[in-house]
C-alpha cells in the first residue's frame, strides 16, 4: 500500500508510451507553470460486483509532483521526476467521471461543488485520461481545481468486476525556511 501513489504515476507515464522522452515544452512550447505540488493518497474504496463498498486504507506519504497548464487551459501537463503524463480537459466537467462518491469516505459531489464554488459537476475543472495501470488494467486518473490553488482527483478502475476509487489531494508546495531565515 505505500508504494501505490508512487505506482500509480509510474503507471500514468504509461499513457504516454515512447513519448516519455520529449520535454513537456515540446509537447506544449505555450506552458503556464503552476508550479511544484505535494499529492498524497487521502481515501479510497473498493465495490465487488454485488455492490458491497469496503474503504481501503489511507496511504498519507506524499510525492512531489510539477504541474503545468496550456495556456489555452485544454491540457494539464503533470511531471514526476522524468516521466510526464498529459491529461487533456474533460469538456463535460466532472460531470464525465463515475467514482460512486456517496455513501463513501471519499469527496461527495455535493462537497465538490462546496470547495469549488460551482453549481453544477459540468462547471468543475477538470482534467482527465485514460491509463494503464499495472496488476489492475485500465483505470480512469481525473485532477480538478479545489479552490485555493488546490486541486482533487481519483483514479478509478473496475477490475474483475469490483471498483476501485482512490483520491488524491494536490496541494502547492512550499518548502519551510529555516527558523533564523524567518526572524524569531
Amino acid at each position: 500500500m505505500p508504494r501505490r501513489l508512487a505506482a500509480l504515476f509510474a503507471a500514468a507515464a504509461l499513457l504516454l508510451g515512447s513519448g516519455l522522452h520529449v520535454a513537456a515544452e515540446d509537447l506544449f512550447p505555450d506552458l503556464i507553470a503552476l508550479g511544484p505540488y505535494q499529492v498524497v493518497n487521502t481515501a479510497g474504496f473498493t465495490t465487488d460486483a454485488d455492490g458491497e463498498r469496503e474503504n481501503l486504507p489511507t496511504d498519507l506519504r506524499s510525492v512531489e509532483v510539477l504541474l503545468d497548464l496550456t495556456r489555452d487551459r485544454t491540457v494539464m501537463v503533470l511531471t514526476l521526476e522524468t516521466m510526464r503524463l498529459t491529461l487533456p480537459r474533460l469538456w463535460n466537467g466532472l460531470a464525465a467521471v463515475d467514482w460512486g462518491g456517496s455513501g463513501a469516505i471519499t469527496l461527495r459531489r455535493e462537497d465538490i461543488l462546496t470547495l469549488t464554488g460551482k453549481k453544477a459537476l459540468e462547471d468543475v475543472d477538470t482534467f482527465g485520461a485514460r491509463i494503464d495501470w499495472p496488476g489492475i488494467g485500465p483505470a480512469t486518473l481525473v485532477l480538478f481545481e479545489a479552490g485555493g490553488g488546490s486541486f482533487a482527483g481519483f483514479l478509478v478502475s473496475k477490475p474483475g468486476g469490483r471498483t476501485i476509487v482512490r483520491q488524491m489531494e494536490a496541494h502547492r508546495y512550499f518548502a519551510s525556511r529555516p527558523r533564523a531565515a524567518r526572524g524569531r
